[in-house]
């Protein structure tokens, strides 16, 4: 069966095609006789042919079964009718001599049928191509090699695709791991695959799937939990040293003289650096492990997996969780690696189960005690473990690994060794399709070898894989996980969600990484559907170039501060040299980059906060004393009444001088200025602008009315009382100062409109003149058609009948009409010839201009001629050198051009050096004039206060000074004072002022020193004494803390057991209800039974209910002994309250005695009453620490019982493990004696029926044939004595199985009696394992509630 299912074959075939090799050889076997027996018949009938054409006339000798008409044959020859003598006449799809074989394509000769014989139905495609494609006798068909059934139309097991090859079928060659097994559709050749597993062998995954690599199971350094090297790590502990170079000297064999120079440097060097040694121990205790890492370059390859690294002290190391086996085999364990120096390391290596193996594969191996050792070579990068560990599913495991510097006697704090990550490579020999020696799992093995498959995994970058590779891991990955791996591919990380097909890597954003693009690549930070964006970080203030990966926040350097650390901290700036900021004390935040102040205070701004804001004046500098006032304009700024911008201290003339907002003026911004109108001199009075279009001179005083505004003195032609119209005698747009003088006709303009004959007023829009009757245009020029006369008095009368040519010198003379008196003929009739002369001198000088146009044209005929010449003249010199000459004049033309341009530039222009130079200068100016006005303010308040502390020295006198500082009396000598003075001195030539009864200011100084001293050292008593309560408070807090701990520690370890116990019982259930389903079902042979029975009889349990209420009662005697509890955490609480109220007020008197005028004496009551209460807090806190002790001691006790019972459970669990195993098997015997005894019926009823029968009706139908039978035999002779044996033999047989039935009956019948006792034992059995249950239960809620109520204490 094993060679069936899992290897063997032959020829490179799989191993499931030994039984259809053996069915076809069958088949084959089958035809080969039936060709042999068919050309026997063929010859048989040749020789019957001939033998009747040679003897004479015989009877016929037809098969009745294939002749027609009862087997008759034809007597004569006749050859021209084809008729042969004695030839048999056959039926349809019969044939030989006799009629007794079927045609070739039938089968199945019969009386019954017709035709004889039925025509075979094989399948064309899988017949053998012969003469007969089925047996004639059975109708079997001579299928092809991969061909079966009775017609051969179907495949065999693992083939298909029945066709018309040679071989009928083709093999399903499914792969061994994405398939199930060999077989597949017989119509599609689909095999079964495995989940996620596409294509018609089996070879594919789905999108979004991958196939396992085999370093899919590798563990990070960085996320493995750190580890001392005191702390449990496998191999011993050894010393700790800080390297020098004197043990490398020592270890390297150099010369006693180099090693004394040496070791002397050392020791100055020492003292030199003790500071140094004393931070670089302070790192070193600090650091075992530390994460380092690593920033991925583009244009490298990535040698290390992960963020980068965990850098581990040498003789520390490293805890790993392995919880995500898939299948349970071997597997070799692998440490990744990098070293810092050429010294080569060994790391140790211990695996811990947290469980018990449970699978067929890792269960029965025996735990592996000793831990591995490997070598860490500093020439390599990786190191595999030779053993492997047999790892299985839903087990956690926790490797943990010691680093350490090979055969080195000691640890050494200053050697490192970056660790990448722990490998678990499967090893795939042991998997289906790689174990045992089929030669197809050979040649499997002998491919990952040749193409070097897993030696390409050893290297964390993922390798390029020959597609043989690829394709036995994915067959790999399949099995391991029953299918193919999701992608997952994180949707903001990834471009999509389909990832590669071996390694499932999937397709990242700008600075992600990971296989699932799940996290941002060191250096970068803020994860999102964009990508990561860079750290940045600065590299002069920050550590190094990390950041963390969800602020962004680098890790900054000392003084450093911000995102990227590129900043300084609050009232710094200039970084990376960052200084304080000069706010000159009006503020203690300026900018980072600039230093400018920020929120200058006291009505100050500028860079530094070095001059006042705008409506305050003074100088604010550091050093001067002046504070910032505000500018009395009339008002100060911010009232209703303030129309200033600024002011400043005039100090020659000792007044303020206010600069004004636009439309005010006057020494206190009180006045209205030119061209605004208002009342500012009352609160809330404006000055406002003055309506007037801008038509009138701002600086005249005068233009408007100070107070109402009107418009007085209008510019540009303008009138109105906002100048919003042209004056009299003028028109246009007054708002554009557009008003331009009438243009009226005097003679046509009404005479009231005109002041004389040269100022006549019009329309003062339009500009259009009052024009007088039959006067018309815009100016009243012209006649109304049908008038003249313009320019009369009368006006214009209309014209009567005249000739026309009247009219037309009417309208030749200008509009001008009047009477035709004779001078006028006259006059018009002299006009008319000079009319007629000059038109006469027109002709003449007409055809004098047409002489000279003619002239014109043939000159300009000649030039263009002329011009064509040229022209080619010109073209003759381009094509000469003067080509080459005129380009490079022009060349040097343009750059002269270009010269000019620069000179121009740097001359001229807004951004020419002149004129920069020029706006410097004015700017220097300006600068400089300021500070000559800030000087001149300075020098006048200087001066100021020279002038006032003059005055204040002239007014001082020394009596009055002594009087004050010595306390002397004014009028008396030094001789006679016994204060002293000024000028007094003692016997030993010593100044005296002040002494005992004296008032002066000295004296009390020196008294108040005295009282102050003297309040110090009390206080320093009473700090010292506050000192000491509060390290006993804080030791009995911890104390306290460390029992709360404990406490904490007993509740989870309760709750533990609790869950232990939950889990135990789940298990008594479950093999409760496996006993019962036992019990309950049928067909158990008696052995069985009873061997279930005594294993159940024999159970002892380790804890019996007596055991558990005396435990039960321990625990609440346990519990009662710790209920003052709560008594004791109260007093411990108020006691602390009463501590921390005389801190309080010990700080207060400290702060009270730091006045010199505080009083002492309440200071000593003070502190007697705190030295009571002391007494009182002390004798308190013993009470506590005492109380904490037994509580303590309760809380161990508990623990105590907590670790006995959860021993007696883990016994129990044992055994009743092992029960559950005896259960199991007993179970499987049970369902083969069930099926057995099934079996047994069946063959016991069927000999019940046969016995029956025989003893009703058949045994003397058989005596009756017997005897017919023996009369029959001794006719013929032979002998009877075998007929008797053998129905002797069967009546014997048949006496021996129904003794048997009887004997088995009655077997079940003591067996359902046994059964039924046994059934009685267990019930009660189970009655009492559920009492056991029920206490337990109870016993371990009372445990929690208790552990619950106590761990909440505080």
């Amino acid at each position: 069966m094993h060679e069936l299912s899992g290897g063997g074959g032959v020829s490179g075939n799989p191993p499931w095609t030994l039984i259809t090799q053996a069915r076809v050889s069958h088949s084959y076997t089958q035809w080969t006789l039936s060709l042999f027996l068919s050309l026997f018949f063929s010859l048989s009938l040749s020789l019957s042919l001939s033998l009747s054409l040679s003897l004479s006339p015989t009877a016929c000798d037809c098969d009745p079964v294939g002749s027609l008409e009862g087997g008759i044959c034809d007597g004569d020859t006749d050859l021209d009718f084809a008729i042969i003598g004695g030839q048999c006449r056959c039926k349809e799809n019969v044939r030989g001599t006799r009629c007794d074989r079927c045609k070739e394509g039938f089968y199945g000769l019969s009386m019954d049928n017709p035709h004889g014989c039925q025509a075979c139905r094989c399948d064309p495609r899988g017949v053998i191509m012969s003469t007969a494609p089925c047996d004639a006798i059975s109708g079997d068909c001579f299928c092809k090699r991969y061909v079966t059934g009775r017609y051969c139309d179907l495949c065999l097991p693992e083939y298909w695709g029945l066709s018309n090859d040679m071989a009928g079928c083709r093999q399903c060659d499914c792969d061994f791991g994405g398939a199930y097994n060999n077989r597949c559709s017989m119509a599609s050749g689909q095999c079964d695959c495995r989940p996620n597993i596409i294509s018609r062998r089996c070879q594919d995954v789905e999108p979004g799937f991958f196939c396992m690599p085999l370093d899919f199971y590798t563990y990070e350094a960085e996320k493995a939990e750190p580890r001392a090297p005191t702390d449990q790590l496998p191999g011993a502990i050894k010393h700790q040293v800080n390297g020098n170079c004197i043990d490398f000297t020592l270890q390297h064999g150099l010369d006693i003289q180099e090693i004394v120079r040496r070791r002397r440097q050392h020791r100055q060097a020492s003292r030199v650096w003790a500071s140094r040694h004393r931070h670089r121990r302070i790192r070193q205790r600090k650091v075992y492990v530390e994460i380092v890492n690593r920033k991925r370059p583009h244009d490298q390859m990535i040698t290390w997996s992960g963020p980068g690294f965990a850098r581990v002290q040498d003789g520390a190391g490293l805890l790993f969780h392995v919880s995500n086996i898939p299948y349970a085999m071997d597997y070799n364990v692998m440490v990744r690696y990098e070293p810092e120096s050429a010294e080569d390391w060994e790391s140790i290596i211990s695996i811990h189960t947290v469980g018990l193996p449970i699978s067929h594969r890792c269960g029965n191996l025996l735990p592996h005690g000793q831990p591995y050792r490997v070598a860490l070579r500093h020439t390599e990068r990786y190191v595999m473990v030779s053993t492997p560990f047999c790892f299985e599913p839903n087990i956690r495991y926790e490797i943990s690994i010691r680093y350490q510097r090979l055969r080195a006697p000691q640890w050494n704090t200053n050697s490192y060794l970056l660790v990448d990550s722990l490998v678990l490579l499967p090893k795939y020999s042991e998997l289906p399709g790689f174990a045992g020696m089929d030669p197809v799992a050979v040649h499997h093995r002998e491919e990952m070898v040749r193409y070097m498959c897993l030696d390409s995994f050893m290297m964390a970058s993922m390798p390029m894989l020959a597609e043989m590779c690829v394709r036995l891991i994915c067959s790999i990955s399949a099995i391991m996980h029953d299918g193919a791996l999701p992608c997952q591919c994180d949707p903001q990380g990834s471009i999509s969600s389909v990832c590669e097909k071996m390694g499932g890597q999937c397709e990242c954003r700008n600075n992600v990484i990971g296989r699932q693009c799940d996290q941002c690549a060191p250096g970068y930070y803020g994860f999102g559907p964009y990508g990561c964006s860079p750290c940045d970080c600065n590299p002069e203030g920050s550590v190094h170039s990390m950041c963390d990966q969800m602020t962004g926040q680098c890790h900054c350097r000392a003084g450093a501060r911000g995102r990227q650390c590129d900043q300084c901290y609050p009232q710094l700036w200039g970084f990376p040299t960052c200084q304080p900021c000069h706010c000159n004390g009006h503020s203690e935040d300026c900018d980072s980059q600039t230093g400018a102040c920020l929120n200058c205070r006291d009505n100050t701004s500028g860079h530094h906060c070095q001059r006042c804001s705008e409506g305050y004046y003074g100088n604010p500098v550091l050093g001067f004393g002046e504070q910032c006032r505000p500018c009395p304009c009339p008002h100060y700024p911010g009232s209703d009444h303030y129309h200033g911008l600024s002011c400043h201290a005039d100090l020659v003339s000792d007044q303020i001088v206010c600069y004004c907002k636009t439309g005010y003026t006057g020494s206190r911004c009180d006045v209205c200025a030119p061209g605004y109108y208002g009342n500012p001199e009352v609160p809330g009075g404006k000055c406002w602008p003055c309506q007037c279009n801008n038509n009138i001179d701002l600086t005249d005083p005068g233009a408007c009315h100070p107070d109402t505004g009107e418009c007085l003195k209008c510019l540009y032609n303008t009138d109105g009382p906002h100048c919003e119209a042209c004056k009299a005698g003028y028109y246009g747009n007054a708002l554009q100062h557009d008003c331009r003088g009438c243009t009226c006709n005097f003679q046509g303009t009404l005479e009231s409109e005109c002041n004389s004959r040269e100022y006549c007023h019009c329309d003062r829009t339009t500009g259009h003149c009052p024009c007088r009757e039959n006067v018309i245009g815009k100016n009243c020029d012209q006649c109304r058609e049908n008038y003249w006369n313009f320019g009369s008095l009368q006006g214009l009368p209309p014209r009567t009948g005249r000739s026309d040519l009247l009219g037309v010198s009417g309208r030749i003379l200008g509009q001008s009409c009047s009477g035709l008196s004779g001078k006028e003929m006259k006059r018009l009739s002299q006009r008319m010839d000079t009319l007629t002369e000059d038109t006469a001198r027109t002709d003449a000088k007409n055809i004098k201009a047409e002489r000279d146009i003619k002239q014109l044209e043939e000159e300009s005929r000649i030039l263009n001629v002329s011009l064509i010449e040229k022209t080619k003249e010109l073209h003759k010199f381009i094509t000469s050198n003067f080509k080459e000459l005129y380009d490079s004049m022009l060349k040097y033309y343009q750059e002269s051009c270009e010269a000019e341009r620069v000179v121009n530039g740097s001359v001229s222009g807004p951004y020419s050096p002149v004129v920069q130079s020029e706006d410097i200068r004015h700017e220097t100016e300006r600068l400089l004039q300021e500070q000559e006005k800030t000087f001149r303010k300075s020098m006048a308040a200087q001066r100021k206060q020279l002038k006032d502390l003059e005055n204040k020295v002239k007014g001082l006198m020394v009596e009055s000074i002594n009087e004050k500082v010595c306390g002397s009396s004014r009028g008396q000598s030094c001789d006679t004072d016994p204060c002293g003075g000024a000028n007094c001195q003692d016997d030993a030539g010593n100044r005296q002022c002040g002494g005992k009864n004296c008032s002066g200011a000295l004296s009390e100084s020196m008294e108040a020193l005295q009282r102050a001293t003297n309040s110090t050292i009390m206080l320093q008593d009473i700090q010292n004494q506050l000192d000491s309560v509060s390290q006993r408070i804080e030791e009995i807090h911890s104390q306290a803390e460390e029992a709360k701990s404990k406490a904490a520690a007993t509740l989870q370890k309760a709750s533990n057991t609790k869950n232990h116990i939950t889990a135990t019982v789940d298990d008594l259930r479950k093999f409760i209800k496996a006993v019962k389903d036992f019990l309950n079902e049928e067909g158990a042979d008696p052995e069985s039974i009873e061997l279930l029975a005594n294993m159940v009889l024999n159970i002892s349990f380790p804890v019996s209910l007596l055991d558990i209420r005396r435990i039960l009662q321990d625990i609440k005697d346990t519990m009662a002994n710790i209920k003052n509890v709560d008594t004791i955490l109260n007093n411990t609480s108020r006691n602390l309250q009463l501590a921390q109220q005389l801190l309080q007020r010990a700080e207060k008197v400290k702060n009270r005695a730091a006045e010199v005028n505080g009083d002492v004496t309440e200071v000593k009551l003070s502190v007697e009453d705190a030295n009571s209460k002391l007494a009182l807090a002390e004798e308190s806190l013993q009470k506590a620490r005492n109380n904490t002790s037994d509580a303590e001691d309760s809380i161990r006790k508990l623990d105590t019982f907590l670790n006995l019972i959860e021993s007696q459970l883990m016994k129990m669990m044992e055994r009743f493990e092992n029960l559950s195993t005896g259960v199991q098997m007993l179970e499987n015997q049970t369902i083969a004696n069930r099926n057995k005894a099934q079996d047994l019926r069946s063959e016991v009823s069927a000999i019940r029926k046969r016995t029956d029968r025989l003893h009703n009706n058949d045994l003397k139908e058989v005596e009756r044939r017997y005897e017919e039978l023996r009369d029959k035999i001794s006719l013929l002779g032979n002998s009877t004595e075998d007929g008797n044996e053998r129905a002797k033999k069967i009546k014997e047989e048949a006496e021996k199985l129904r003794n048997r039935a009887t004997d088995s009956l009655e077997k079940l019948n003591a067996l359902e009696k046994k059964f039924n006792r046994n059934k009685q034992v267990m019930t009660a059995k189970l009655d009492m394992l559920q009492d056991l249950e029920q206490n337990v239960t109870d016993l371990l809620e009372y445990i929690r509630e208790r552990s619950q109520y106590y761990g909440f204490c505080s």
